[in-house]
């Protein structure tokens, strides 16, 4: 999109711009996954979600990398940013900040609810920690496909039930406009 604006003589030191991941939603269906397998599985529970992100961020940082991105740099482009959405922690076998602590690091977002961010400045520790455990998190998928898992299924139900959601939003906001 900036090489097309680019082209068409755009300014590309206006755009600004977010890639979301939803975290917890993440664990959430893992975590049911995983207790419907059998065998003990609770070794793997409530680390999907931070491994992916952690991942995720790696991805992002290399797509926003190298010769192509440099040219686009030097017309002023920014970095299209991770945002962390859905952070609050559903499991309460988890740290109450897990999705803040973890996922703390440059050019990131996270939309920290209210109570969470309480909790945050009460008891969190702030320090960088995106690329933390980058190659943990690796073997970690690697055990879940082992698990039967895979997560190619597990963002594809993700991505299809968050458009559902989007788009069930949209439509009661044309209704109430249109009331």
């Amino acid at each position: 999109g900036l090489e097309r604006l680019s082209a068409a003589g755009g300014d590309l030191r206006r755009i600004s711009s977010v890639a979301s991941f939803f975290v917890s939603r993440v664990d959430t269906l893992v975590d049911q996954m995983l207790q419907s397998r059998s065998g003990d599985l609770r070794e793997l529970q409530g680390k999907a979600a931070v491994a992916n992100s952690k991942l995720s961020y790696v991805r992002v940082k290399q797509l926003f990398a190298g010769d192509r991105w440099e040219r686009l740099a030097a017309q002023g482009a920014r970095v299209q940013r991770p945002l962390w959405a859905s952070t609050s922690t559903k499991n309460p076998a988890l740290s109450d900040v897990v999705y803040v602590e973890e996922l703390l690091g440059p050019t990131t977002v996270n939309t920290v609810p209210p109570q969470t961010l309480d909790a945050f400045r009460d008891h969190g520790k702030a320090s960088l920690t995106i690329t933390r455990g980058l190659e943990k998190a690796q073997l970690f998928f690697v055990e879940l496909e082992a698990a039967g898992i895979s997560m190619q299924q597990v963002a594809q139900e993700l991505e299809e039930e968050g458009v559902k959601s989007f788009a069930d939003s949209f439509t009661a906001l044309l209704a109430a406009i249109e009331d």
